[in-house]
């Protein structure tokens, strides 16, 4: 085992967007399963791929982990089929490889936030369905990052809570939510209907938040209630019925 598997993976502690090279890069080239091929493209086809593969078996690892200590650097390179010198040469240590991983996440999840705005959000019309369509998206967010938010949310919270990249990410979905359902108010000011609509995805987003972690109950991470309930809070809270 090398010295950087011994040592916890120090994720940047600040809050950053990815690089425009790095978006571009994964607007460019989807490998399997969704992840980004690169974040700086190496330039051979058979890099691409290796780079594609560690991306992925990291991920993997802290979906399977919740944590970040949890992805070793020999079994990521055991899971990618590549070599020690393949992962080194594109990578410092670990914690620039976790940072890569987590812009990959980033990126794609940003990526399905502006296909959900063009599809299922411009689907609807009623400030209830609206309001519907903002939580859904929340909840299956979570659960298809579960172990990568866990990671988050476990690491940021010891450290710097205001440097998790999940802040960037949550103001980026409402930058594009939050407006659609303040067109939908017609009855109350943008100005006061914007605060609210912050606020009511405040509580929802907390509560998601609280019930990744501990899963306390009645409203259990994978139960049926949770969206039915976030969305009848959501609902009461901004008076939409």
């Amino acid at each position: 085992m090398t010295v950087a598997e011994k040592q916890p993976a120090r994720p940047r502690t600040h809050a950053r967007r990815p690089s425009g090279e790095a978006r571009d890069a994964t607007a460019a080239a989807q490998g399997e399963g969704g992840v980004p091929v690169a974040l700086r493209p190496p330039r051979q086809p058979r890099s691409e791929e290796s780079l594609a593969k560690m991306l992925r078996a990291g991920w993997d690892l802290i979906e399977q982990h919740g944590d970040f200590d949890g992805v070793v650097i020999s079994e990521v390179i055991r899971a990618a089929g590549t070599s020690t010198g393949a992962f080194y040469g594109r990578f410092k240590d670990k914690d620039a490889f976790i940072d890569s991983v987590l812009d990959a996440v980033l990126v794609q999840i940003r990526a399905s936030a502006d296909k959900w705005i063009e599809t299922d959000l411009n689907q609807t019309s009623t400030p209830v369905e609206i309001a519907g369509s903002i939580v859904r998206f929340y909840v299956d967010m979570c659960r298809r990052n579960r172990g990568i938010f866990k990671a988050l949310l476990r690491h940021f919270a010891l450290r710097d809570p205001d440097a998790n990249p999940m802040r960037s990410l949550d103001r980026y979905i409402r930058e594009l939510a939050v407006p659609r359902l303040c067109a939908s108010l017609e009855t109350q000011s943008r100005k006061a209907a914007k605060s609210e609509i912050e606020a009511a995805l405040q509580m929802v987003v907390g509560t998601l938040g609280i019930t990744l972690l501990t899963d306390p109950g009645p409203m259990r991470f994978e139960g049926k209630l949770l969206e039915a309930n976030l969305r009848a809070m959501m609902i009461r809270y901004l008076q939409l019925s």
